[in-house]
């Protein structure tokens, strides 16, 4: 870094970019007849909204990646960028 140039902390980073910022988890859910559901949650930061949630019994990488370009869209799914409106869908693939 140059000598008499602060960085901002990560605090301030987080609160300057949380508009393009969001977060992704995929978790297990065990149904009542013992099958195994993978649920895909795709949060924004911004205002703290859910903007995808999907559900599947075969999680496969090509299907994470069609979420995930759901729910920011082509030009955004492989970028940085500001995040879509809300969209609040379930999704059953087979």
């Amino acid at each position: 870094m140059a000598a008499g140039v602060e960085s901002q902390g990560w605090k301030t980073f987080l609160h300057n970019h949380a508009d393009g910022i969001a977060a992704m988890d995929l978790f297990v859910v065990p149904t009542i007849s013992f099958r195994l559901l993978y649920g895909l949650l795709i949060m924004g930061h911004g205002r703290r909204q859910i903007l995808w949630f999907g559900v599947t019994a075969n999680p496969t990488a090509e299907w994470i990646a069609n979420q995930v370009t759901e729910a920011c869209g082509w030009e955004q799914a492989s970028g940085i960028g500001n995040l879509p409106p809300i969209k609040k869908r379930l999704i059953w693939a087979k």
